[in-house]
């Protein structure tokens, strides 16, 4: 616990491949607190940090399961936040899943939205709070696997079937041309895709 250099690289506005560089040789440094209980997510955003920054490290910090409550997420609302316009728009979309305004976007726009800007743990966290929003959706088969991976890497089983193995079934086969192969190990269901080498856990 303590100010790692991750925290100091995005408190002083470090560029996207030295955020990146921090992230890889210590990825378990996006969820570190500062003596003020201050991620290096949060000194992102005091400093109006480009977009692709604030995608990266928010990906990160919501890969870890405690991140994904509402709790966690609202430690992100703070007045003092010095956001991009675009940066708002991801955090507006953020918050929606946790307020009832009423011109809030639908489930389904915010993960269409978290899709199209490749916040894939974003979308992760539509799906845990609406699982039934999947069955809706129309994903593009360029990103259906990078979609999947992540959300099955996050997700429990029963949230991705949703009580619906046959929607899921459909999505699956259609999109892989039965190349996927389950595979149990260590008691855990592995979905791997021969065609692209994507892997599934659950």
């Amino acid at each position: 616990r303590g100010y790692t250099p991750l925290h100091a690289a995005c408190e002083h506005g470090a560029p996207l491949g030295v955020v990146a560089a921090l992230l890889r040789v210590w990825p378990d440094a996006a969820k570190e607190e500062d003596k003020f209980g201050s991620t290096p997510f949060h000194y992102a955003c005091l400093r109006a940090t480009p977009l692709e920054v604030i995608i990266l490290l928010l990906n990160t910090w919501l890969s870890y399961t405690e991140n994904r409550t509402e709790s966690a997420i609202t430690t992100l609302q703070r007045d003092d936040f010095n956001l991009t316009s675009d940066a708002e728009m991801l955090f507006s979309h953020l918050f929606a899943l946790y307020n009832n305004n009423a011109d809030n976007p639908s489930p389904n726009e915010i993960i269409d939205y978290f899709i199209h800007i490749e916040v894939w743990n974003g979308a992760t966290l539509v799906l845990e709070r609406h699982p039934t929003v999947f069955k809706t959706m129309g994903l593009d088969t360029k990103v259906m696997a990078d979609f999947l991976s992540t959300v099955g890497r996050c997700c429990r089983l029963t949230t991705m079937w949703g009580g619906e193995c046959s929607v899921m079934n459909r999505i699956y086969w259609r999109v892989y041309s039965a190349s996927l192969v389950p595979v149990i190990l260590h008691g855990r269901v592995l979905f791997y895709f021969l065609s692209s080498r994507h892997v599934l856990l659950h």
